[in-house]
């Protein structure tokens, strides 16, 4: 009874503050362009990815069901849902989310996964498929109504935020400080930084990145001296991520990149954005 009650509440506070939002209101020209997503309790990012499959979208099912692992059909959605901590793998159902759309319909997605961003630094990323609005009656919030637990053992229960329409573009949520991999070693470098996305990523009509995008990325120091990437890794795995190689001797506190250097899975460009190091 407490469980329902606390999802009614939550219901209730969304529908009274968005029932007039239209589709419009999100993508107007006049708008201005976003630098970083909303958060909430843990929530960094929701991002409407693929709307429609085959009717919108002209993607195959099967194509999505690579990704996911799980059976998806004519009319799914995809939206991959950024979360603030990491989460244990093989953990995530999708009974945990709920998705409210502008008319206020609830759906439970049909599949949640961490794939394909489900490398060991990765795993914050939950791709929500199935269907969960239509392009007349758009997804607005994610709400998770169960407990999901983050590798600190904290719990994301009553954690909500605001669907992106891909109309914008993804921006960069996350960019974290590591040490180098194999590849940016051979470049020369000692450090590098992860970059996290709010949806997947790649050049323009799904090329992977190249010397073309790395150009479209500037690492800023606390002095605010600028520099340029020196390669990119973490390549052709179909997710969110990626890595950029620092220059030797170089501390970057802050990532940015310009409008229009990567794209979404269909083919839509970024909003210029930029990212602390932390």
């Amino acid at each position: 009874m407490i469980n329902k009650l606390f999802f009614s509440f939550i219901i209730f506070l969304f529908l009274t503050a968005h029932s007039a939002l239209s589709f419009a209101q999100f993508v107007r020209d006049d708008m201005p362009a976003p630098t970083s997503p909303p958060t909430i309790d843990g929530a960094l990012s929701a991002y409407l990815g693929l709307i429609d499959i085959m009717s919108v979208d002209n993607l195959r099912p099967f194509r999505l069901g690579q990704l996911t692992g799980c059976r998806q059909f004519r009319g799914d959605d995809a939206m991959p849902v950024v979360f603030n901590s990491q989460l244990p793998a093989g953990t995530i159902l999708p009974s945990a989310f709920r998705v409210v759309t502008q008319n206020g319909d609830v759906f439970e997605p049909g599949c949640a996964t961490l794939d394909p961003a489900n490398d060991p630094d990765e795993n914050r990323t939950v791709l929500l498929t199935g269907q969960m609005g239509t392009i007349d009656n758009l997804p607005v919030t994610v709400i998770v109504t169960e407990d999901l637990i983050t590798v600190n053992g904290e719990s994301l229960r009553g954690s909500s935020v605001t669907v992106t329409i891909r109309d914008v573009g993804p921006l960069l949520l996350l960019a974290e400080p590591q040490t180098s991999s194999d590849e940016c070693t051979a470049r020369g470098s000692t450090d590098q930084v992860l970059l996290t996305f709010q949806g997947g990523i790649t050049g323009p009509n799904g090329v992977e990145v190249g010397e073309e995008e790395l150009v479209g990325f500037t690492l800023v120091n606390s002095n605010s001296d600028r520099v340029q990437p020196t390669a990119f890794d973490d390549l052709n795995d179909n997710d969110n991520h990626l890595v950029l190689c620092v220059p030797s001797g170089f501390e970057p506190a802050t990532v940015e990149v310009d409008a229009a250097t990567v794209y979404d899975p269909t083919d839509i460009p970024n909003r210029a954005s930029s990212a602390p190091v932390i």
